[in-house]
């Protein structure tokens, strides 16, 4: 809550154009409020609050790494695909459907998969 009222803080100046005792008057005490029940808080990490602390660590790590791969993934495909040449899908005659005959049909036509 503290990183949140730091950052209402920042808006009330910089976006909305307030001026410093304005966003003092506001902001002092929910900051208050919020740095008290952090202390609070804070006490209880050796006791077992250590363990959401890590869980959530866990989680930020793997989603920063999943998103992080996900952009290096398409820089790459973007790269690969710049030396294919566009062609028009060619219409074939079917003599039969099967399942053994799916393939791969992107929505759009100028990515490569």
């Amino acid at each position: 809550m503290t990183i949140t009222t730091v950052l209402a803080g920042a808006v009330m100046r910089g976006v909305w154009r307030w001026q410093w005792p304005t966003v003092a008057v506001v902001v002092a005490p929910i900051m208050t409020v919020d740095l008290a029940q952090f202390g609070a808080n804070a006490l209880k990490i050796p006791t077992g609050g250590w363990f959401p602390l890590v869980i959530g660590l866990v989680v930020f790590t793997v989603m920063t790494t999943w998103r992080g791969a996900d952009w290096w993934k398409r820089a790459w495909r973007a790269r690969q695909c710049r030396s294919l040449p566009f062609s028009p899908p060619v219409k074939r005659p079917r003599k039969h459907a099967s399942r053994a005959s799916l393939s791969f049909s992107p929505r759009r036509l100028n990515w490569c998969p």
